[in-house]
């Protein structure tokens, strides 16, 4: 670290698994699927051991898709895609 630099300012070393899997197919297991027709239904592939632990409500869909195969489509209705992908990020 230079004289002049904070913690504040320096990068880490490398960026988090949950950016780098961001809205990423590789390896998914999981496809949240968002909206309402007539408007586009948004597509959002996961990876589970990501988002189940970022809060119960997701663990719970993690959880009750993990008996089907191993990879699972969720539909979400209750949402706006631009909404969801906030959350989501």
């Amino acid at each position: 670290m230079a004289p002049n630099e904070t913690v504040a300012h320096i990068q880490p070393s490398a960026p988090s698994p949950g950016l780098v899997l961001f809205n990423s197919e590789e390896q998914s297991d999981i496809v949240f699927l968002v909206g309402n027709e007539p408007d586009p239904i948004w597509r959002f592939p996961a990876h589970s051991f990501i988002v189940e632990n970022a809060s119960p409500v997701f663990k719970s869909i993690v959880e009750s898709g993990r008996n089907q195969e191993n990879q699972f489509n969720k539909r979400i209705t209750c949402c706006k895609p631009e909404i969801f992908h906030v959350i989501l990020r």
